[in-house]
């Protein structure tokens, strides 16, 4: 008897343990690092925030058991106005990128100057002897200007700057001097506005950068603008094949592009339609998993709110990847199957607050996507970090 006892006590005790662990582990990846003192209201059961030494705060479960240990800092309640209207981007690259290298034919044979200088596909050429290259256009003029001289071309790999020796070489077609380089200097494409915030006077777009087709890697945005756009179709997402909205970009520009990273596309305000009233953004620990909202337009001149779940949260992932939502409003699954290249940057509502935007489309399963924090996006808007 007092055997079985203690079996079914060390059975209870185990299954305990595996709770509690599960709990913790569930904190250590649902809740944030960061923290405001005003958090501590909107922590899910059973966490609590316990004060800790400085500018740190320890959360902990059933207000016994350390989690962890977050940064804690006063933060002011942000209000923007809602996006969610289809937006067209033009974006002009800082220096060109090199899309391609290749040899060709010259009066001394077949050559590659690129290549011989050690140019890679994914460089971004930046200055040659110093004139700065600001298109296509540009650098062949400054390679037929050099009439066969040795140049140097100042350019970055990875986002470190390197300098290279270029021996442009005459082409036996046409006699033009080149270097045998492919080169990228702009882009244009169809997104979804996330918010405007007219107290700092910043747009933002997209919650995830912009990458170059060709190279993979993030575009450096020299210029560029958000522009207003229209619906001209939609190609509806099926289980391996994302879907998409078909644009056209308008005249009217918005505002311009002076960012293009990790956690959108960013620029000053030029000019907003109706706005409509502030939304406050939502601090991180504020987001729950449950029924929330997504704002977009997939018929021409309808912007539209929409039923989805957010599935899960995690403050330990990338941004772009902080949330798991599905769409689950049936109007929206009829015209798009899901989430759809185009929705990019569709703000998530949740409570009354903007919580979020959306980033990327499951293609295995185009009913769900990742998505941003809206407090990550506000952040870099105004030039801070994720």
């Amino acid at each position: 008897m007092i055997r079985r006892f203690f079996r079914a006590l060390a059975a209870v005790l185990l299954a305990a343990h595996a709770v509690v662990f599960s709990f913790v582990s569930y904190g250590a990846r649902a809740l944030p690092d960061s923290f405001n003192a005003d958090d501590s209201l909107s922590l899910p059961a059973p966490f609590s925030a316990v004060s800790g030494p400085e500018e740190s705060c320890d959360l902990r479960l059933l207000r016994i058991i350390p989690v962890k240990t977050v940064s804690a800092a006063e933060t002011t309640r942000q209000y923007v106005h809602l996006g969610g209207e289809l937006v067209g981007l033009r974006l002009q690259t800082k220096g060109v990128t090199v899309v391609g290298v290749e040899a060709f034919e010259s009066q001394e044979g077949t050559v590659s100057p690129a290549e011989d200088a050690g140019i890679r596909v994914g460089d971004v050429l930046l200055s040659v002897d110093g004139a700065q290259i600001g298109s296509n256009q540009a650098l062949a003029d400054l390679l037929e200007k050099s009439g066969g001289k040795t140049v140097e071309i100042r350019a970055t790999r990875g986002g470190k700057d390197y300098v290279c020796r270029l021996k442009p070489r005459r082409t036996a077609a046409t006699g033009a001097w080149k270097g045998g380089v492919w080169v990228r200097d702009s882009t244009a494409g169809i997104g979804t506005l996330t918010f405007s915030d007219v107290s700092t006077g910043r747009i933002a777009t997209l919650g995830h950068p912009v990458f170059d087709s060709d190279t993979g890697e993030i575009m450096p945005v020299r210029a560029g603008g958000i522009f207003t756009a229209s619906v001209s179709g939609v190609t509806k997402g099926t289980v391996g094949a994302a879907g998409e909205i078909l644009g056209r970009v308008g005249e009217t520009q918005l505002g311009t592009v002076d960012v293009n990273g990790e956690q959108g596309v960013y620029g000053d305000l030029i000019s907003t339609a109706d706005s409509g009233e502030l939304t406050p953004v939502a601090l991180p620990a504020e987001v729950r998993e449950g029924p929330a909202t997504v704002i977009c337009t997939v018929t021409d001149g309808e912007k539209r709110s929409y039923d989805i779940s957010i599935e899960r949260i995690s403050h330990s992932e990338k941004p772009g990847k902080d949330m798991t939502v599905r769409v689950t409003d049936p109007a929206l699954l009829d015209l798009t199957g899901g989430i759809v290249q185009g929705m990019s940057g569709a703000p998530i509502v949740q409570n009354g607050m903007l919580v979020g935007a959306v980033t990327h489309v499951f293609v295995s399963d185009p009913k769900t996507g990742y998505a941003i924090f809206a407090g990550r996006m506000t952040a870099a808007s105004r030039g801070g970090g994720p």
